[in-house]
């Protein structure tokens, strides 16, 4: 393994077409408002009083951990509120924090971080998003010829997602896929059917926002376990679909903005239940020093040798991530060790 942080620009030839994983991380970097602080601190006033003493009493500014306090209540014999209002409750928390969601995207919109993102995200053959925001799908939509998604036009307002187009969507080499394994704003469904809002609407983050003032919250995996997480995607035709797709990722593979936390564990063993991974680069910070590196490699290690052994072990090496800075210039960044 290389502990030295790089340049993205000293390593990017050798990850053409590869797998990108994508986390928060990467919008966070467009914009802190995608923090889940930021986020917080914007719901507060939007969260009704039971709903804020949740966050209060665990003392936590993340969604996706009261999500599943939450959930675990509904099985709770002791649990001091209803079924009813506790599904009430998990609702309107998911609703208020997609809408904070789409007023922070919109923020961002008109600036060109999108378009030069694109150039970016184009260079990959999959493009796997763990985020709920519709940054990286926004900033595709500059490079919509060169994308794929499974969805096709269907016999009703928006798109249908088919196993068949999506499973030749994977082997296309000259495209881009996008895989939303934990959903995204716009994915909902509707009986049977997994819908995507289209995306050549002029309005297209007003129409998401109109679906959820229509009571239909977006289809996200906002569960904070990973346990619970997984349960989630197996009810559900497009997350087990593109779930399953993640053990036939390229062979070359780089994680920006990704901690690789125990609640993306099922990811994790996903990607990892194949020994084809031959080269890994792992976006880093410049205030992460050594320590944080160590534990990020022990990370994957454990889980490859669990599964693998020693055995055709991939390379691992680091990348400063304000090095990718094409939404801003062409080449930025400073090394350091």
């Amino acid at each position: 393994m290389d502990f030295y942080v790089k340049d993205w620009a000293e390593i990017a030839d050798k990850y053409e077409r590869a797998g990108l994983v994508a986390g928060n991380g990467l919008s966070i970097h467009i914009s802190q408002s995608f923090s889940y602080p930021n986020i917080f601190e914007q719901a507060k006033a939007h969260l009704s009083k039971d709903e804020l003493h949740f966050f209060i009493a665990k003392f936590t500014m993340d969604f996706e951990e009261i999500i599943s306090f939450l959930e675990s209540e509904k099985y709770n014999d002791t649990a001091s509120h209803s079924i009813e209002k506790i599904e009430n409750y998990l609702k309107n928390i998911k609703r208020i924090f997609q809408k904070i969601l789409i007023l922070n995207i919109k923020k961002i919109q008109d600036g060109g971080k999108l378009k030069a993102m694109s150039e970016f995200l184009m260079h990959f053959k999959v493009v796997c998003c763990l985020n709920y925001d519709t940054v990286v799908y926004s900033s595709m939509l500059n490079k919509s010829e060169c994308m794929n998604d499974g969805f096709r036009p269907g016999n009703y307002l928006g798109l249908r997602f088919l196993n068949d187009k999506f499973s030749s969507d994977w082997k296309d080499v000259k495209k881009t896929t996008l895989v939303f394994p934990h959903g995204n704003l716009f994915y909902y469904q509707e009986g049977d059917f997994i819908k995507k809002l289209k995306s050549g609407d002029i309005n297209f983050l007003d129409t998401i926002d109109k679906q959820l003032n229509d009571d239909k919250v977006s289809l996200t995996v906002m569960e904070g376990q990973s346990s619970h997480k997984i349960k989630c995607i197996k009810k559900n035709d497009y997350l087990k679909t593109v779930f399953e797709k993640l053990s036939d990722m390229p062979e070359n593979l780089v994680f920006y903005g990704w901690g690789m936390a125990e609640r993306d564990t099922h990811i994790k063993e996903k990607i990892f239940s194949s020994a084809k991974t031959k080269r890994i680069a792992i976006s880093v910070l410049p205030h992460e020093d050594e320590i944080c590196r160590n534990k990020i490699f022990y990370k994957i290690s454990e889980l490859w040798v669990k599964t693998h052994g020693w055995s055709s072990y991939p390379a691992i090496e680091f990348f400063c991530a304000h090095s990718i800075q094409s939404w801003y210039r062409t080449k930025y960044g400073t090394k350091f060790t």
